[in-house]
């Protein structure tokens, strides 16, 4: 919001600053407008060059060439026009369920930027390079975590699992090529970064896990010996079950440091879904960077929780856990994301009194809470209405059909991992039940 009232008009309803201003790199590497574009099952949906190929970020110069492309022209003019490009589908999927969207959040960032943006804009969508001010790169899909409702793209440590879920072979060309994901560790790509950096005013990093890549660090103290890390506020997703020592000595440089925990449940639960993450590691780092911000330079913690089958029966005791241990010195308000692919982990896949359940728990943990919220200035509203979203979404469809899909992947996993849902998630047990009759019916 500006500082001198309320939010500024935009230049239309779907308008959206992302693709004047910012830079996206997912985990293979491909150039994206953000990192809720959708892509992949539909070329018209990707930046791709006149051959149909995907443009990367860590080719020479890609950034400038993937920066005025027909398909980034057309999103802008979309944009400027009143019109959803279907790309960013997410976005107005979750502002229709009254669930502030990454798009809402941008235009409110990057607010000082628009009229500029705008004003740059040629009748046929073209932009200058030169507004980019934000970037945002997954980096690869190394990571130390194999999370249910991930993939080998994110991930490389579920490949053997994925072989199993769905009978593929060693040596299959996909699995081949992600299990060889390394783009981030080649000198083009930083050198990309590199040239970047003088007008850089927020640089992002996830993954995959960006806190095991040591290429992120040494372009850090890059920037600092460069001289533009006083500028640059760094922003982190990570599973927070390490914290490198070496980010006390860079951190400190930056104009500030954010991280977002990617937490999708409170203790055993996290630990379930996100494998084979330690709770007392990750409740250790978040103690730390509450005792001890200014060594870290950490300006703000958050939490982001992704909302499926397995975890919205018991997101309240995450919630509780945020506000009785953390709060205020933590931003204790998640974002809940709804996870909409695997569909067959959606909440939408929870049988009808699963669901009431669900939504009574929800209710009732804001009912509770009534009247005793941690301040946290202005976050309680915005978390109040992803609640409602969540139970508006959970109740919109039925997706019980997959719930044979769902129980099957659950059991390839508990047996991989020497886990039981059943034990876990005790609450989960109707659904599976349900989904074993249905297979013997």
């Amino acid at each position: 919001m500006s500082a001198s009232g309320p939010p500024r008009a935009l230049p239309s309803p779907t308008f959206c600053i992302i693709p004047w201003v910012h830079a996206f790199g997912d985990e293979r590497g491909r150039l994206r407008p953000c990192c809720m574009t959708l892509g992949d099952t539909e070329r018209v949906l990707e930046n791709t060059d006149p051959a149909g190929r995907p443009l990367t970020v860590y080719d020479p110069g890609s950034l400038e060439a993937g920066w005025n492309t027909p398909f980034m022209r057309t999103l802008r003019r979309d944009m400027l026009e009143g019109r959803r490009p279907p790309v960013c589908r997410r976005c107005f999927e979750e502002e229709d369920l009254h669930i502030r969207s990454y798009r809402q959040d941008s235009n409110e960032t990057f607010e000082a930027h628009i009229d500029r943006a705008v004003a740059a804009t040629a009748p046929d969508g073209s932009a200058p390079i030169d507004l980019v001010c934000s970037a945002d790169f997954r980096l690869g899909n190394a990571c130390n975590l194999k999370c249910r409702m991930c993939s080998p793209i994110s991930t490389k440590l579920l490949i053997p699992e994925w072989q199993q879920l769905f009978d593929v072979p060693d040596g299959h060309p996909e699995l081949e090529a992600l299990r060889a994901v390394d783009w981030f560790d080649g000198d083009a790509f930083w050198a990309n970064c590199q040239a970047r950096l003088p007008t850089l005013e927020r640089l992002h990093f996830a993954g995959g896990e960006p806190m095991i890549i040591t290429r992120m660090l040494d372009f850090l103290q890059q920037a600092i010996d460069e001289g533009h890390a006083h500028h640059i506020q760094l922003s982190y997703v990570t599973n927070l079950t390490t914290l490198p020592e070496r980010v006390t000595a860079l951190w400190p440089a930056f104009k500030g440091v954010t991280l977002t925990a990617s937490l999708d449940g409170h203790a055993p639960v996290n630990s379930f879904i996100r494998y084979p993450s330690k709770w007392d590691r990750i409740d250790a780092h978040l103690a730390r960077l509450q005792r001890d911000p200014a060594a870290f330079n950490c300006t703000k913690v958050t939490v982001n929780t992704t909302v499926q089958a397995y975890n919205v029966l018991s997101l309240t005791e995450l919630f509780e856990y945020l506000f009785t241990r953390h709060a205020p010195h933590v931003v204790v308000y998640p974002r809940l994301t709804l996870l909409t692919w695997p569909s067959c982990f959606s909440v939408q896949v929870l049988p009808p009194a699963l669901k009431a359940l669900a939504a009574a728990r929800l209710r009732t943990f804001v009912a509770r809470w009534e009247g005793r919220w941690p301040d946290t200035s202005g976050e309680l509203d915005r978390f109040r209405q992803a609640i409602d979203g969540v139970i508006a979404h959970m109740e919109a469809a039925d997706r019980t059909a997959e719930l044979a899909e769902f129980a099957r992947r659950t059991a390839v996993y508990d047996r991989s991992r020497g886990q039981q849902a059943r034990v876990t998630l005790p609450d989960l047990a109707p659904a599976l039940d349900l989904a074993a009759s249905a297979t013997v019916d």
